[in-house]
């Protein structure tokens, strides 16, 4: 009895010590959110999102890119596209960067495209369980000028995306954003 009961105190020391050496709490790995009709449901963000009318979902996705960078969602109009996807967020050396850091990176890879960041255009917004951090950029695609809202929300060793690019004379990014909502808020209706 004496030698089972040390047995399972040992067992549980080095789960704790484990634990601890992760930085304290489990590592969570990004899971796929699921369609059904056209409401996707991610447990993950803790959010649904009710597909707009005139909008489609984009064939083949769900965590698709593969190497550091997963596409979870994407959904296109012929006005704009909506994408979900999740980015490991490690330094070489395994540093996990700042939040500020991520930012930085997210705005120089847009301006290096020539896009252009809005002043004053950076925030927050509540989507589901969790809050994200915002900028919105200019851009132009195909002759087209478009905007593009990047909400960004880091959790465990990944950044979590949802970009937004539309043409804002057809809709507005509030507009857009009301078709998020929480797990267990009622759906908006679409018409």
């Amino acid at each position: 009895m004496k030698k089972r009961i040390f047995v399972l105190i040992l067992c549980l020391l080095m789960v704790i010590g484990l634990l601890t050496a992760c930085g304290g709490s489990p590592r969570v790995e990004p899971t796929p959110g699921v369609w059904d009709g056209y409401v996707f449901t991610s447990e993950y963000l803790g959010f649904r999102f009710v597909l707009p009318p005139g909008w489609d979902v984009a064939p083949d996705v769900g965590l698709a890119l593969g190497g550091s960078q997963t596409l979870d969602m994407m959904v296109v109009s012929r006005i704009g596209v909506i994408q979900i996807f999740y980015t490991r967020n490690r330094h070489p050396g395994g540093r996990t960067p700042t939040f500020e850091e991520l930012m930085r990176r997210v705005v120089e890879a847009e301006e290096a495209q020539g896009a252009r960041v809005v002043p004053d255009s950076v925030g927050t917004v509540t989507l589901g369980n969790y809050e994200w951090n915002f900028f919105d950029v200019e851009d132009e695609l195909m002759g087209m000028d478009i905007s593009v809202r990047h909400l960004l929300n880091v959790r465990g060793a990944f950044l979590r995306r949802i970009i937004i690019a539309f043409d804002d004379k057809s809709d507005s990014i509030e507009d857009i954003l009301a078709w998020f909502v929480g797990l267990d808020e009622p759906l908006p209706e679409r018409r």
